[in-house]
């Protein structure tokens, strides 16, 4: 019997959090991509994001017999992409950089299925507010949550004491863009 679900091409436990809220049926898959390359110069963030979501998927769904979720979330800010920070270091001088100001989130999703032949992406945008405070709840943050496994060093289901506001998707800033995804997966049978 097939699956019918679909195969996340991602070890991210928000974005297993996320399918499993929405009821989406799904098994995860090893994501076969072991470095991710820089950004070249001319890319945008998107573009990168883009690349990295595509990457993705061509070296890790290609075996694999059924539709294929792979995805990539960037935080942006005055065109510079933070990723994830390399330490408890790189973590504070990424969040002081957002503190006081907003900054962009895009999570680019690909949906494969190498038998069908077909592709589709995702793309989500959302802005985030950041407000400013003392370098010490910046350390408590760091130092109680998990920063290090996120872009941008955040996470907003964290509900830290620096977010103010943010305008679209909670989800896209969360890593998965569920609300234009499962549009997507209506039209493929997948939910």
């Amino acid at each position: 019997m097939t699956f019918s679900g679909v195969y996340l091409c991602s070890s991210s436990p928000r974005r297993h959090a996320i399918l499993t809220e929405f009821n989406v049926n799904f098994k995860t898959v090893q994501n076969h991509l072991e470095d991710e390359p820089e950004r070249w110069s001319f890319e945008s963030p998107l573009a990168y994001a883009a690349r990295l979501a595509h990457l993705k998927s061509t070296v890790s769904a290609a075996s694999i017999d059924g539709w294929v979720l792979t995805a990539d979330t960037v935080v942006t800010y005055q065109n510079e992409v933070l990723g994830k920070p390399m330490n408890e270091d790189d973590a504070f001088k990424m969040l002081s950089t957002l503190l006081g100001k907003r900054h962009q989130v895009i999570s680019v999703c690909v949906l494969s299925n190498h038998r069908k032949k077909a592709i589709m992406y995702c793309i989500d945008y959302a802005m985030v507010y950041f407000k400013s405070v003392p370098n010490k709840d910046l350390r408590h943050y760091i130092m109680s949550k998990t920063p290090l496994d996120k872009a941008g060093a955040y996470g907003i289901q964290d509900n830290p004491s620096f977010l103010t506001h943010y305008s679209g998707d909670y989800f896209t800033v969360m890593g998965l863009p569920i609300k234009r995804l499962l549009k997507l997966f209506s039209s493929c049978g997948i939910v």
